[in-house]
């Protein structure tokens, strides 16, 4: 009983069994670390997958309104196209309307002057003669016309004289009558 009594013998431990035992514990340690770590990093996987679901249902969605888009360009471009060729139709209809227009109008006057000419080839009515023997005297005997436009008339050298600022030559011996007053008879002028 006396062994009862005495002190019992402290565990003795041994290098190995303390080397397993810090190694348990670092493994635990690890391993605790290690599903920390996995934690975060499903979190963030599943942050990443979230956002990237999103972004995959936003751009679908904008491929879909991008497509819509196109497409209601297209009609409109056809639209356009249309509309500009019923413009250049209404167009080419006015110019060919005013084109008849026009050529119905010279056709009148080619007419007109059809007329005019075939009536040059007849000989005056009895009627127009009658009425011209009526008058019986003029102011004036009958001038030709170069008296009539002797003003209008000049020669070269006066020509060349004028634009050059000259005066006209004096020429001597002069077979032509002078052109200074119209041919018209004393006894008018001193009447006027």
């Amino acid at each position: 009983m006396a062994r009862l009594n005495e002190p019992t013998a402290a565990p003795t431990e041994t290098i190995e069994s303390r080397e397993r035992s810090s190694a348990a514990v670092l493994l635990r340690g690890s391993s605790l670390i290690f599903d920390i770590v996995k934690r975060k990093f499903m979190r963030q996987n599943r942050d990443i997958a979230r956002a990237n679901s999103t972004q995959s249902l936003r751009i679908r969605n904008l491929e879909n309104e991008t497509s819509r888009l196109l497409a209601e360009n297209l009609g409109l471009r056809g639209q356009i196209l249309q509309l500009q060729g019923e413009l250049e139709n209404g167009r080419s209809q006015r110019i060919a309307q005013h084109t008849g227009v026009v050529k119905s109008q010279l056709e009148a006057k080619l007419l007109e002057i059809g007329a005019l000419l075939s009536a040059l080839g007849e000989a005056p009515s009895p009627e127009r003669k009658s009425r011209q023997s009526g008058k019986v005297s003029r102011t004036s005997p009958a001038t030709s016309p170069d008296q009539k436009n002797w003003k209008n008339i000049c020669s070269l050298s006066e020509a060349v004289a004028g634009q050059e600022g000259r005066l006209p030559a004096i020429l001597e011996n002069m077979s032509y009558p002078r052109r200074t007053l119209e041919y018209i008879t004393p006894q008018s002028l001193n009447a006027a």
